[in-house]
């Protein structure tokens, strides 16, 4: 300074987070210690935000680990994580990490058949998702008649059209979906009805 004396503050290094290449819809963060509290870190707590909220929740008190899993990315297509750490003190300071965010890829599972024969077995043409964000499906005939539709995952096809069976066949579905990233996927295939 000007009066020739050396001036020294304490060295602290923020967190900061990281994610670990989410596998199959399981998504770890990893994150690095906060330096810089004389009595260290009492614990850190994670938050999460999810496509479904406005702000970042508690999500759990991860102690003094730094790193956290999560196994349930079918159930949202964007995640984001923050972490908070607490001075191990009476009257502890926080500081915060910075935000990182994974978009999970959409999938689909599609059954080849099912078999509308009231025997309680198979008995709707059901999708199963997870992370799709939009979704859209068209059954069509041999002849290109479409027969049903619907922008619901939970709507399903029960081998119906305007109320009366189908007959046993082949048929085409078209699926349109998107997820996190907001590409679109078209999904072709055929679904047998067997009665």
């Amino acid at each position: 300074n000007l009066c020739n004396a050396n001036i020294y503050s304490d060295i602290h290094e923020n967190i900061f987070l990281k994610v670990i290449e989410p596998e199959r819809f399981e998504s770890q963060i990893d994150w690095t210690k906060y330096i810089g509290w004389d009595n260290g870190v009492r614990n850190y707590e994670v938050y999460r935000q999810n496509d479904a909220e406005l702000e970042f929740l508690f999500s759990k008190d991860a102690g003094t680990d730094t790193t956290s899993r999560f196994d349930d990315g079918l159930n949202n297509f964007v995640q984001r994580y923050r972490v908070k750490s607490w001075e191990n003190s009476t009257t502890p300071d926080t500081s915060w990490s910075n935000e990182v965010e994974i978009k999970f890829a959409p999938v689909l599972w599609v059954p080849n058949a099912f078999t509308p024969n009231d025997d309680g077995y198979n008995p709707k043409f059901v999708i199963v998702q997870g992370a799709v964000k939009t979704f859209e499906i068209e059954i069509l005939n041999r002849w290109g008649e479409s027969l049903f539709k619907s922008d619901n995952t939970l709507k399903s096809w029960d081998g119906t059209y305007k109320g009366q069976p189908c007959p046993e066949g082949v048929y085409v579905y078209l699926i349109r979906y998107t997820g996190g990233n907001n590409l679109i996927k078209i999904l072709k295939g055929n679904i047998t009805l067997i009665r």
